[in-house]
């Protein structure tokens, strides 16, 4: 489990999943800062549940990985699942 403020998102072997509904701003944020400091911490792989993100939600995340070039140059997959 990997707690971006008050939202829980679960990492496993290089894959990072949003499933629970309450994403905001706040938690993306935390998500680039984690990706640019943590050393451990390198999804390849982003898994949402779609049921749980507001389409809006889907393309801010989607925009920021588009145009946040990460320190460790990850190329990072956004998938939304239903």
């Amino acid at each position: 489990v990997i707690m971006l403020g008050k939202y829980k998102a679960y990492y496993g072997g290089s894959t990072l999943y949003f499933m629970d509904d309450g994403f905001t701003m706040e938690a993306l944020q935390l998500f680039i800062e984690k990706l640019d400091s943590d050393k451990n911490f390198e999804p390849s792989k982003l898994v949402l549940f779609g049921y749980n993100f507001e389409s809006k939600h889907q393309r801010e995340l989607k925009e920021a990985l588009n145009n946040y070039k990460n320190k460790k140059s990850i190329e990072l997959e956004m998938v939304v699942r239903y």
